[in-house]
């Protein structure tokens, strides 16, 4: 595959005429032409002499302004009908890449037609060449986009310094999407993903209380089930949290009752769920945010549920609830939860029942599920997974955790491997680095006991330009943690050394 460059000028003789570049490409299928002289480039265009052949790259311009950026898709041929129409002779079909969009000039605006070699036309070929892989990089992400949008949950898989965890942010950026990023480690549990008790500030006398807080996982799914609706007022959060505070810092805080006489009791918090609490009447937030919508509760203590409504109407800027309208599942916003180093926690014991609810096939109302913690809830509280939450885990090959992942979990989830070779395109590296990297690897490859896992990514090489240094500093380290205790481990990380310091051709023999 070459790169090449082309400005479609009006064929000769034909100078009072100009040719319309974009009406070309806006052809079924897209073309672009050449007229008919003794030239090389018009040989070039037909693929005589080395020229233009199916698969080259090329770059549709006018004078230095860019068009385009092209596939040739078939081998040349003659049309009268485009003939007519555009006063070219000689047509060649092309897939459009991408049209330019807010780009800087063509370094290289002269000649018709001409092939670009890195050697030569340096800033011109990597022009072309930086485009290019930016369209790859974009077909690739939408792959995944795709993936993720089919199949809700994605676990990227692959060696160390492949770029998953970044691969991953492009994504979520891509999809415009609001995002969370949480790592997995052996600590890692239920009470910090879905919910649990946390020990609340000391009270006047010093004694330590624990009240029910969400995880952040939860946390992060009600966020988007709030935002499946457009339009309507509901600042109840904002307020409820506010007069929260308020309460927190005021051990004498009174409230009015209904007639406005200031309640004879002041209000402090429950220890354990953080709720208003009048002696023993409590006014917990689930049943006051529905006497807010207007629901009828028909609950024991249901006055103080309206006196703290009340007093947040009064106190605390609380508006009046009007519903939104629910939003489409293809137009809701998309909120994309990151989990770094998946395999890391105990899986079965962080989601829990939520092995059901995270199920591409049970998102939704369909699949809500009591949480461990549900006979906590001052009510009766169903959790489930929204439609528009997706889930995207990485993780390590090279982890000995990779195979202890739990199977349920493995089938609610589509797999993908980033390789060295991927990432090294991903990441735009320099030939130089490229090359290092793929005889290294090479190397590693055929070493008793390790294998692709253990190769070295391209975010290493992204890390370090001096190569002398990157191999003293990062990679003679790690090496030589993946050959410890195996047999000839010297040896074998002179060998990968030398791989790696482009001596192709060496005697094993000798080292």
């Amino acid at each position: 595959m070459d790169y090449w460059h082309i400005q479609m000028n009006q064929p000769w003789g034909r100078g009072e005429q100009k040719i319309d570049s974009i009406k070309m490409l806006k052809e079924t299928p897209p073309i672009i032409g050449t007229g008919e002289w003794v030239d090389i480039q018009c040989s070039y265009f037909k693929g005589e002499e080395g020229g233009l052949k199916t698969g080259d790259i090329i770059l549709v311009r006018e004078g230095a302004k860019p068009l385009a950026l092209c596939q040739i898709m078939n081998e040349n041929f003659t049309n009268d009908d485009l003939t007519e129409k555009y006063l070219h002779i000689n047509f060649r079909e092309v897939k459009i890449l991408a049209y330019a969009e807010n780009m800087t000039n063509f370094p290289q605006p002269q000649k018709t037609l001409q092939i670009l070699y890195e050697q030569n036309n340096t800033s011109s070929w990597n022009y072309i060449d930086n485009w290019y892989k930016k369209i790859l990089n974009m077909e690739q992400i939408n792959y995944f986009i795709d993936l993720l949008k089919s199949n809700k949950n994605l676990i990227m898989t692959g060696a160390p310094g492949t770029g998953k965890t970044y691969l991953a942010k492009q994504i979520a950026k891509e999809m415009d999407a609001e995002t969370a990023f949480v790592q997995f480690h052996p600590s890692y549990d239920y009470t910090d993903f879905v919910e649990g008790l946390r020990p609340t500030p000391p009270d006047e006398n010093g004694n330590i209380g624990f009240e029910l807080k969400n995880g952040v996982f939860k946390e992060f799914c009600k966020k988007a089930i709030k935002a499946n609706y457009s339009g309507g007022t509901d600042n109840f959060d904002e307020c409820w949290n506010k007069m929260i505070d308020a309460i927190n810092i005021n051990s004498s805080y009174f409230m009015q009752d209904l007639k406005g006489n200031n309640l004879s009791m002041p209000t402090t918090l429950t220890a354990r769920t953080n709720n208003p609490k009048f002696n023993t009447p409590v006014a917990t937030y689930e049943t006051v945010y529905r006497l807010y919508k207007g629901e009828n509760t028909n609950l024991k203590y249901e006055t103080y549920q309206k006196i703290v409504l009340r007093h947040l109407f009064e106190n605390f800027g609380l508006q009046k609830y009007e519903a939104g309208m629910t939003i489409s599942i293809e137009n809701r916003k998309k909120y994309v939860f990151i989990i770094d180093e998946i395999n890391r926690g105990e899986i079965s014991k962080i989601f829990g029942e939520l092995f059901f609810s995270i199920d591409p096939s049970y998102r939704g109302e369909n699949g809500k599920v009591k949480t461990q913690y549900a006979n906590m809830h001052t009510e009766e509280e169903n959790f489930y997974v929204p439609e528009n939450v997706y889930i995207i885990g990485t993780m390590n090959n090279i982890d000995r955790s990779v195979e202890s992942f739990d199977f349920a979990m493995r089938r609610r989830f589509t797999w993908v491997e980033i390789t060295a070779e991927q990432s090294a395109e991903n990441m735009n590296l320099p030939k130089e680095s490229k090359r290092r990297m793929k005889l290294l690897n090479d190397a590693i490859s055929e070493i008793e006991g390790l294998n692709s896992s253990y190769h070295i990514g391209g975010a290493y090489f992204l890390q370090e330009n001096n190569f002398e240094k990157l191999w003293k500093m990062r990679l003679k380290p790690l090496l030589f943690e993946y050959l410890r205790g195996t047999p000839d481990a010297d040896k074998n990380l002179e060998k990968l050394e030398k791989a790696y310091n482009l001596q192709e051709n060496f005697d094993e023999n000798n080292g």
